[in-house]
């Protein structure tokens, strides 16, 4: 679809160039021909516009303080080296610089223990009120809470040069975890999603007698049910020992973490809302949660599944690989991780509760941004982001989802489209955001992922053990 709609703009734009040169010949209408120009110019080929900053040389560094930043991440990249996903984003740092006359610098946050290191590495700035760092890129969850209720950034909304109307921020995320009107941590595509959805075994597959859901998902009638029942396939003792273990095969199986939790996004359930007068509230748990909670217990204890837990990620006597070929499906982020299995496999997004919910969601466990408010130079800083988040979505984005999961991940148009799809339903949750430094809160954020693994009677025993979580938001933004 992407290369469908740049053919039609070059089209576009070559008609717009014969039309002005025909009426040049004339002897009419010289504008005409330099506004088609500039118009080609200032319009990328994806169809966004560019954004209105005019070429300046502000002489200044703009450095970013990054967590866990390394090789291969969304931001890193410090010379062309031949490999798709670094070269564009060195061409969008290029860019940046270039416009701007700036000079673009990494700090790293490595050799990360408690997640915390990023703020104890930004508070002596902050306390100084020295202007060290212009843009943080954060952890999804570390240390959120204490950049947004002690205000050690600014609002979005109000820095010159951002223009949040255009469609590569997502201001309605931005808005949900905004506190007082004010919008401190940046969505959009400029960051780095995190996103689980699901994969399987097209062999296997075929094998047990099952179409490809592909349809299904068009239809909107890829729901939990449908993948429950996909999923009762596939299962054999391989060993024969009549236990359940990681020598066998099964119909699904995965870690179940904060992976697992994402099928509560995905079916329409919250940690914490907003109410209509702004406040975060708990809408966690309903009639609704308590059925997706007996649901997924449901499929993650019967014989076809097999789970294991965070702790056990690295050990393989327990866990098992999706890529040796004895999962039909599995659950984990969206990655190239699978690209070397020797069979042919297929992704999926996360199942809707229901046919009658309104879409797929997928919600985003990667990076947000935030500007310190020691930042000085904001109109430098503002124009800096701004230039990233366009070329974010006009270079990185399109080299990692053609380019890079495009050609190592989905193996069929099936699949990319459904990669696309994946993306195109990106939700996000404040509970997430919030939970740090909150005990209460983090068990709920986490709640279908610990009450699952420990077999927890309800949803409703669980929920009213750690309900508290309420006060814990109150009390951090100073809410009634």
């Amino acid at each position: 679809m992407k290369k469908l709609i740049s053919v039609l703009l070059l089209l576009s734009v070559l008609l717009s160039v014969f039309a002005s040169c025909a009426a040049g010949n004339d002897g009419k209408d010289d504008n005409n021909s330099n506004e088609s120009k500039e118009n080609a110019v200032e319009t990328a080929e994806n169809g966004q516009k560019v954004p209105n900053i005019e070429k300046q040389n502000y002489d200044k560094d703009f450095r970013m303080l990054v967590y866990e930043n390394m090789k291969g991440s969304w931001f890193y990249a410090e010379k062309s080296e031949g490999e798709v996903l670094n070269d564009a984003i060195f061409e969008m740092n290029s860019k940046v610089a270039d416009q701007l006359g700036i000079r673009i610098k990494y700090t790293d946050v490595a050799n990360v223990v408690t997640g915390h290191e990023q703020l104890e590495m930004l508070l002596p700035s902050l306390k100084a009120n020295d202007d060290e760092y212009q843009l943080v890129v954060t952890h999804p969850y570390y240390n959120i809470a204490t950049f947004i209720s002690q205000s050690y950034v600014k609002d979005f909304s109000d820095m010159p040069g951002i223009d949040l109307s255009r469609d590569y921020w997502s201001r309605d995320q931005m808005e949900a975890l905004s506190l007082d009107g004010k919008m401190y941590m940046g969505l959009g595509d400029i960051c780095s999603y995190t996103l689980n959805i699901l994969y399987f075994n097209k062999k296997m597959l075929k094998d047990v007698g099952l179409e490809a859901p592909y349809q299904t998902v068009r239809n909107g009638d890829w729901t939990l049910d449908e993948f429950m029942r996909m999923t009762e396939y596939g299962y054999q003792d391989l060993n024969g020992d009549g236990k359940n273990d990681n020598k066998d095969r099964y119909g699904f199986a995965c870690m179940w973490d904060a992976n697992a939790t994402s099928f509560q996004q995905a079916c329409g359930i919250y940690t914490l809302t907003k109410d209509a007068g702004g406040a975060y509230k708990l809408s966690l748990y309903s009639d609704k949660a308590e059925t997706l909670f007996e649901k997924l217990k449901t499929l993650c204890k019967r014989e076809q599944s097999y789970i294991w837990g965070y702790g056990d990620s690295d050990n393989k006597e327990v866990n098992m690989n999706f890529a040796d070929g004895n999962i039909l499906f599995t659950q984990t982020f969206l990655s190239k991780k699978f690209q070397d299995a020797s069979f042919k496999y297929g992704i999926l997004p996360l199942p809707k509760y229901d046919s009658a919910q309104e879409q797929y969601a997928h919600v985003n466990w990667g990076t947000l941004i935030a500007i310190p408010y020691t930042v000085q130079d904001e109109k430098m800083v503002g124009e800096a982001i701004e230039l990233m988040a366009f070329y974010s979505n006009t270079i990185v984005q399109p080299a990692y989802y053609e380019n890079v999961l495009g050609s190592k991940v989905s193996d069929t148009q099936d699949d990319w489209d459904m990669i696309q799809l994946i993306y195109d339903t990106v939700v996000f949750d404040p509970g997430i955001a919030f939970c740090d430094g909150l005990p209460k809160l983090w068990n709920l954020v986490y709640a279908y992922c610990f009450a699952v693994k420990n077999n927890n009677k309800s949803l409703s025993s669980y929920y009213n053990k750690n309900k508290k979580a309420q006060n814990e938001i109150d009390e951090l933004l100073k809410q009634k």
